[in-house]
């Protein structure tokens, strides 16, 4: 009964949340659909000003660099002009790179901080979530930037009223958050992707990273780099296999070579895309042109990607062992704390 007492609010908000993906999706040939989801295209009017801006992107950059520049700040998938680029993506394991995530998102909250000051006012606070919530919203509010705009934002009240949340439990009410909001999010493919990636990073990355630093001794710079995407592949790739059909092989080592320009492209792309000042281009391109030599390297290998999808049984007890190993890590987490 205490437990119950304990988490009523989080009961309250899951109840919340089921009953509307039910209330709003009905089945349809023995698939569930959101035929009568009331938040399709909310944000419709950002459209011409996000059209406005890929014109500009690609007035100082070739394809597939503006492509990329445009997928990764303002989350214009406009890749089907650049077919091959798109493939050689697929076949790397590092498509979901050129997307808006979680991580532009902590980049934006970040920035807005910085911008506005103490995180420790209500002004500021408040300024912080607006800004990141127009930023979701440009970027059409897809499940992976609603997740980490829910999560930033429970956050920065965390930090404001200096509670430390916990990040698994926040990662299980974003979830909830994010169908409330939308209830067609809970039959998206991006929106458990994104989870899993995000599950990963929370519960596995720093393990991954404190053996390797044990086994090599000495810390590399792609090693953090190496541990986060090691830590998201190994909760998505079954997943992408079972819906896909393909696995890539190389996934790990591309992902580690190219993420660290990530962060630059995005805060040095905001920028550039709103302030049209060619140096800022310039200076952008050889980032991008790092990032698009390596894919297309990797991707000319025979085996850097194979078709295969997890049967269902091994598909659980995948999940199952990794279950496992997440009460063990998260017990280990709480007796060194």
């Amino acid at each position: 009964m205490k437990l119950i007492k304990r988490n009523a609010g989080f009961l309250l908000l899951m109840l919340a949340a089921l009953t509307r993906v039910i209330y709003f999706c009905e089945p349809q040939g023995g698939i569930f659909s959101c035929v009568q989801s009331p938040e399709k295209g909310p944000f419709e009017f950002f459209e011409p000003v996000k059209q406005h801006l890929s014109e500009r992107a690609r007035k100082f950059l070739p394809s597939p660099h503006s492509e990329l520049v445009l997928g990764m700040t303002i989350g214009l998938d406009d890749l089907s002009k650049s077919p091959r680029f798109k493939d050689a993506l697929k076949r790397t394991g590092t498509i979901h790179v050129v997307v808006v995530s979680g991580f532009n998102m902590s980049l934006v909250a970040g920035y807005a901080l910085k911008i506005f000051g103490s995180p420790y006012k209500v002004k500021n606070l408040l300024l912080s979530i607006i800004t990141t919530f127009v930023y979701a919203a440009f970027t059409g509010f897809e499940p992976p930037v609603l997740r980490a705009w829910v999560m930033t934002s429970f956050m920065l009240v965390g930090k404001f009223s200096g509670r430390l949340l916990n990040t698994l439990r926040l990662l299980v009410v974003s979830y909830f958050v994010v169908l409330l909001i939308n209830p067609g999010n809970f039959f998206s493919a991006s929106t458990y992707l994104s989870f899993l990636a995000t599950f990963g990073l929370i519960v596995f990355a720093d393990p991954v990273e404190n053996f390797l630093l044990k086994l090599f001794k000495n810390k590399w710079s792609v090693m953090g780099d190496f541990s986060a995407s090691f830590s998201a592949q190994i909760m998505v790739w079954p997943l992408i296999s079972g819906m896909f059909g393909q696995v890539s092989l190389i996934s790990l080592l591309v992902n580690a070579l190219v993420l660290w320009t990530v962060p630059i492209t995005t805060v040095m792309g905001i920028p550039a895309l709103l302030i049209p000042v060619k140096p800022v281009w310039m200076i952008l391109f050889p980032f991008c042109d790092f990032f698009i030599r390596v894919v297309d390297f990797f991707s000319e290998f025979d085996l850097a990607s194979v078709e295969w999808k997890m049967p269902v049984p091994v598909f659980i007890v995948y999940y199952a062992v990794f279950l496992v190993l997440t009460i063990f890590v998260v017990r280990s987490k709480e007796k060194h704390k």
